[in-house]
């Protein structure tokens, strides 16, 4: 009984994990680590190099 019960736990974990991962890939959301969140939108063009 125990065995399963863990096995439900890590079972809803995962599951868990794979949802936000899917959301945060669904709201296009920027990395929590490496970049700052954006209060204001940016011009996504703003740092491209001229033609």
């Amino acid at each position: 009984m125990t065995e399963t019960l863990l096995l439900w736990i890590l079972f809803a974990a995962a599951l868990v994990v794979i949802g936000v991962a899917v959301h945060d890939v669904l709201t296009d959301r920027p990395g929590r680590r490496h970049e700052p969140p954006r209060s204001h939108p940016r011009d996504p063009f703003s740092g491209a190099r001229p033609l």
